[in-house]
């Protein structure tokens, strides 16, 4: 009886051993299995919910950070001749209200503005990038931009316009200029608009157009190009003559006559030459070819080759010499004085 007592506790001690080594059922294991597994993945996504959490706030860091506060539009290759406070003027003109760095139409919505400056003739490329200072957002502009040319007398005013006539901001085209020589490089002009802008103690000119008198049309909006054949010849001459050394003895070009509507006898096109207050002479140029081909009009490099040669004799002088220079011949004619 005492061995069979101490058989069944030994059966009981076993089966419990067995038990706590895991030696149970399949089913029993599949349970425990699944428990497991079920506290895996609860873990699993409480890390991610962490992890999530942390990068969230790493983003919203990161973008408070890196999304520029303010936004510039930048001129990239300024002209010589554009003064700085037109430049500056011309990129807040070119920036939008509103404008959002990251907003896909914000360089369309720059490229269109810059269409339709006065100052620009055409919107090369339009770049959004950082600047230096990740809080400040770029937006890049290099274009082609009009240079006043010629000024045309209307009504006791000037209006300026570049070499396609189009009307220019008269408030904002340069009058003067510096010579400077930085470093190393060539001599250079530098621009202004008004005499005060000047630096203190520094040599300054006054830059030459040459006028227009005598047009028949009313001055274009700003921007616009002026309407008339004969705006558009005072310019082709104008273009001609600028190139040369004698150019800014020439002061005005006279339409008046243009397309003989005054007299049919009378030169069409006219230069005045002066200097300061000396003796005026007047040069005239007559009209250009037609460009149909037929027409014994002197060519107009021709006409210019005598005033080359004419200056050149008078020792660089176009004014004062002689009352008037005819061109329109087979030969120089001059005044006899």
């Amino acid at each position: 009886m005492a061995n069979s007592r101490k058989d069944k506790q030994g059966s009981r001690f076993g089966g419990l051993v067995r038990r706590l080594r895991g030696e149970e059922s399949p089913r029993r294991r599949a349970v425990l299995a699944w428990v497991g597994w079920i506290v895996l993945i609860v873990g699993l996504g409480a890390g991610a919910g962490v992890g999530l959490r942390r990068l969230e706030r790493q983003v919203m860091t990161n973008r408070t950070i890196h999304v520029p506060a303010a936004i510039r539009v930048q001129i990239m290759a300024t002209p010589g001749w554009m003064p700085v406070p037109v430049a500056q003027e011309l990129s807040r003109e070119l920036t939008p209200a509103g404008l959002d760095f990251h907003d896909e139409k914000a360089a369309s919505a720059v490229f269109g503005l810059g269409q339709s400056s006065p100052w620009v003739r055409r919107m090369i490329r339009v770049r959004k990038r950082l600047s230096d200072d990740p809080r400040v957002g770029l937006i890049e502009v290099e274009a082609e931009y009009r240079q006043p040319i010629a000024k045309v007398l209307h009504d006791g005013a000037e209006h300026f316009v570049d070499a396609q006539a189009v009307r220019l901001p008269a408030e904002q085209v340069p009058r003067w200029a510096v010579r400077v020589r930085p470093a190393g490089e060539a001599v250079r002009l530098v621009c202004f608009v008004e005499a005060d802008e000047l630096p203190p103690a520094v040599q300054a000119e006054s830059i030459h157009y040459i006028a227009i008198d005598g047009v028949a049309a009313v001055p274009p909006p700003v921007g616009q190009p002026w309407q008339g054949q004969d705006v558009a010849a005072a310019l082709r001459l104008i273009r001609l003559v600028c190139t040369r050394p004698y150019a800014n003895q020439v002061t005005v070009v006279d339409v008046r006559n243009h397309g003989g509507r005054i007299s049919r006898s009378e030169p069409q096109l006219r230069m005045y030459a002066q200097v300061g207050r000396g003796r005026r002479t007047d040069i005239r140029f007559g009209r250009f070819p037609v460009p149909e081909g037929g027409d014994y009009e002197v060519a107009p490099e021709r006409k210019m080759s005598y005033l080359d040669t004419y200056a050149q004799e008078k020792g660089g002088l176009l004014a004062g010499m002689n009352e008037y220079i005819d061109l329109r011949f087979d030969e120089l004619r001059v005044s006899i004085d």
